[in-house]
């Protein structure tokens, strides 16, 4: 991560292992995802060809939207005019699913986590945040 906001990456890394993210870190969260996006081999091979938009719903707290495009990325927060996926959950959620506390897989059979577009897109995104981690680790 050299290019990389250091201290935000730090911070976040900080917050995950303290469990004390919270929803207002998502932001951060998706733009550490943009800066170790131009940086890391291994996130340009997951979303290499990739051009998709997630936007993101947690329940009268925060909108927010990344988009991928050939391994460009764009983060934004607010509504993104037809995004190709959005997942819709509750703070808890979302604040679970940033951190890898709570498995997407697991909300979403729980009925916590709501996708509305295609599923492989949702996935796909969760596979680029566990890089994300596991690079905040590094």
């Amino acid at each position: 991560m050299d290019m990389v906001d250091k201290e935000l990456a730090r911070e976040l890394r900080d917050k995950i292992e303290k469990d004390t993210i919270t929803v207002d870190d998502i932001p951060k969260y998706l733009t550490v995802i943009k800066e170790v996006a131009k940086e890391s081999e291994e996130i340009q091979d997951e979303i290499d060809g990739w051009v998709k938009s997630v936007q993101f719903k947690v329940k009268d707290k925060l909108d927010a939207w990344i988009s991928f495009d050939n391994g460009e990325v764009e983060v934004k927060t607010g509504l993104k005019e037809n995004a190709d996926v959005t997942l819709e959950m509750d703070e808890e959620t979302a604040v679970g699913l940033f951190s890898g506390k709570v498995d997407g897989a697991s909300a979403y059979m729980a009925g916590r986590l709501k996708v509305n577009g295609p599923l492989p897109d949702a996935i796909k995104f969760n596979m680029v945040s566990q890089i994300i981690r596991d690079e905040l680790q590094d």
